[in-house]
């Protein structure tokens, strides 16, 4: 970096008074890539005001993080800056200050050793003292099927429609409620629908109801000067039969589904193709099953799923558990080889998954006594009940297998557990597709120069045309080397020393902004990234078990280390899945944070998620991503996704227009209580709300913190 010495007192002043830099100085001073001047300025601004942590500086600039800790790595390496400002050794010490508490900060969250033991519990120990839990019955009435509820209204102000009609309800205690499946019946037709809104209204205004109240207070009336509350329920239409596109044709009677009514409800997905969505309730408290379409979730038909939902309430990591038990499950009755990939960002959260009871009445005990434990003890019962449907439709959960891919040191990792294997990468691994290496070294959110993407794929080109393998620290010094050279020209010469491979051209500026971006980096990737060595212990396709959900430690990663690893997964997978003979047919991959991999806002590492998008679904290969908010996702990834799930979310979040395929379930989001999805499904006419169970390494986990004396 140069700086004209008719500059040097502007700098001084601007730097004394807190000023950013600007315009003015960019025509004499080369800018840093890719922040520039200004933001550069805010960061030394926020250092000579005293903040020494990230976050703060963050609250202070508006800043990225990742923005952030470059400029401060950059910052000591500043000569001209030292030079010329009296006092840029202070800047530099609180730079360094604010690296060490950013790593101390990593270093804290992975440790100290979790207060859970890595290693399954015995479930016996867990148990005692059992006591004896309030007794809760399910209501199931067996009677209520097929029983009249009331008639469809074709009206001047409610008419019908082929998507949709309004009933009476005729029993205020009949059970409706949002979800509620019923049935309407005539002329030798059925239309299979479920309540999407409820309306209770009066015919007197506001203002005669008070008045009539008023008066009800001192003068005794006769029953019948009162008004009666008119009950209307709208119907969304599932089925009919026969498949007609027509609205009931007749004030129809309406009545609670039987089982032959079910039937045709999933007529649509045979049963070697149901995978379990979860439940519906049905009439008095029944659990009526709800499937999806293999093949819209892991097959060719538009097999991307997204789930949605307020983080802690919404359980969106749980339920992604619950369907991989269900893919696999399936896949296991099917013959198919499938195998699911999901990555762990919540400590050890996913890495618990082999903590589960050995049979149905273990687990059975297990619920009660969580129960117990978590105040939720008038949903034990529904709990069991639910596990014990679940077996019942196939999907065993005490036999399901898992294996781990962990990092050296990992706190959470159970070293008891035979199926897990240490990961880690070097260049070399990666050097097939540069672009792993340009999405761990620039931010997400990045507007990468040209020049330097450039320089990259032309500096990986020559090491392939050299026959040359390097490893992430000769890759740093290769472009030191081209930061401090100037190419020769045609009869010039480099340096006996130079051992970077030998290019037509190059930019100085170019490299040296490479370098910082790559040291930059190198400080910080110390988990799953080796320096020296060319080769580590990379996740190869042939690493991933087919039949097993395969978990990827990403917690304790710092960001950049955490898109390295993504990237590279997927990109192994996608080459794997084209090999023509290979162990795994299709693989469900679990993406949490999805949002950091594909925002809405440009950004040209979500480049490897729309392929996936594009090109997963013809090689087998099905994204299930997660976030707190579907808004700010890419829109192609997220209109790629035919299956959409949706917890409980903000009213502000789901008055989005991505939320408008809910449709009157919209108003019910806000609502849900753990444990309640809102699923859609392209076979589905219409969302639906389901339930589904708590996982049992949850259940594990909280009688392990319970027996440890944890909160």
């Amino acid at each position: 970096m140069v700086v004209s010495s008719s500059n040097n007192q502007h700098i001084k002043f601007l730097i004394r008074h807190g000023k950013t830099w600007v315009g003015f100085l960019l025509a004499s001073w080369t800018p840093i890539e890719p922040y520039g001047m200004e933001k550069m300025g805010k960061v030394v601004k926020a250092l000579r005001e005293g903040c020494r942590t990230v976050k703060d500086i963050v609250n202070r600039t508006g800043l990225s993080a990742s923005e952030i800790l470059a400029i401060c790595e950059y910052i000591p390496h500043d000569e001209d800056m030292r030079r010329h400002v009296p006092y840029w050794h202070e800047v530099v010490e609180a730079a360094k200050e604010v690296l060490r508490n950013w790593q101390a900060s990593l270093e804290e969250a992975e440790g100290p050793p979790p207060a859970l033991a890595t290693y399954p519990p015995h479930i016996e120990e867990l148990l005692q003292p059992l006591e004896e839990p309030t007794k809760i019955t399910i209501k199931t009435s067996p009677g209520l099927a097929g029983k009249h509820l009331g008639h469809v209204i074709i009206s001047n102000d409610r008419p019908a429609k082929a998507d949709g009609f309004w009933i009476t309800i005729r029993d205020a205690d009949a059970g409706f409620q949002l979800g509620t499946i019923v049935v309407a019946e005539g002329d030798g037709e059925r239309v299979i629908g479920i309540i999407d809104d409820i309306e209770f209204a009066s015919r007197p205004s506001s203002a005669e109801q008070w008045y009539e109240d008023r008066m009800k207070q001192h003068i005794p009336l006769s029953p019948s000067l009162s008004y009666p509350i008119e009950q209307y329920a709208h119907v969304r239409v599932l089925a009919r039969d026969p498949p007609l596109k027509a609205p009931p044709r007749g004030r129809w009677s309406v009545r609670y589904p039987t089982q032959d009514d079910l039937n045709v409800l999933f007529r649509r997905i045979p049963k070697h193709f149901r995978v379990l969505a979860g439940f519906l309730r049905g009439p008095g408290g029944d659990l009526i099953p709800v499937y999806f379409h293999a093949e819209f979730l892991v097959g060719t038909e538009g097999a991307h799923i997204n789930i949605t939902g307020k983080t802690g309430l919404a359980t969106k990591t749980s339920y992604a558990v619950f369907l991989a038990h269900s893919v696999l499950s399936w896949a296991s009755r099917a013959g198919e080889k499938v195998a699911v990939v999901m990555f762990n960002v919540k400590r050890g959260d996913l890495m618990r998954l082999h903590w589960r009871p050995g049979d149905m009445e273990e687990a059975r005990r297990c619920i009660l006594k969580w129960a117990q434990i978590v105040g939720m003890e008038d949903q034990a019962e529904l709990m069991v009940e639910l596990w014990e449907r679940v077996c019942a439709e196939g999907v065993d959960p005490f036999k399901a297998s898992v294996k781990y891919f962990t990092y050296h040191k990992d706190p959470y990792c159970d070293k008891t557990y035979e199926h897990v294997e240490k990961y880690w990468y070097g260049l070399w691994d990666l050097a097939h597709n540069p672009w792993n290496v340009i999405t761990a070294i620039y931010g997400p959110e990045e507007d990468i120069p040209g020049t330097q993407l450039n320089m990259i794929y032309t500096y990986f080109d020559a090491l392939h045309a050299e026959g040359r393998v390097v490893s992430f620290e000769e890759m740093r010094h290769h472009f030191e080397q081209y930061a401090s050279i100037r190419p020769p020209g045609r009869r010039g010469t480099l340096p006996r020393d130079f051992t970077a491979p030998r290019l037509k051209r190059w930019r100085t500026d170019v490299a040296d902004a490479i370098f910082r971006r790559l040291d930059g980096f190198l400080r910080r990737a110390t988990h799953v990234v080796t320096r020296e060595s060319s080769h580590g212990r990379p996740i190869k396709f042939e690493r991933i078990e087919e039949g097993k959900i395969n978990v990827v430690q990403l917690f304790g990663l710092d960001p950049a280390e955490k898109r390295l690893v993504v990237n590279a997964v997927l990109g192994e997978l996608l080459t794997g899945l084209q090999r023509p003979e290979k162990h795994v047919d299709r693989v469900m991959v679990f993406v949490d944070e999805l949002n950091a991999y594909a925002p809405k806002a440009r950004s040209p590492i979500k480049e490897h998620v729309l392929e996936i998008v594009a090109r997963g679904r013809d090689l087998g290969l099905s994204l299930c991503g997660a976030q707190q908010f579907a808004s700010q996702i890419d829109l192609q990834v997220l209109g790629n996704c035919s299956t959409k799930v949706v917890g409980n979310t903000d009213p502000a979040e789901v008055s989005s227009e991505v939320y408008k395929f809910l449709g009157s379930f919209r108003s019910a989001v806000p609502y849900l209580e753990k444990g309640e999805m809102i699923v859609y499904h392209p076979l589905f006419a219409s969302p639906i709300p389901v339930l589904f169970p708590v996982p049992l390494y949850k259940v594990i986990e909280e009688l392990a913190r319970k027996h440890m004396g944890g909160s």
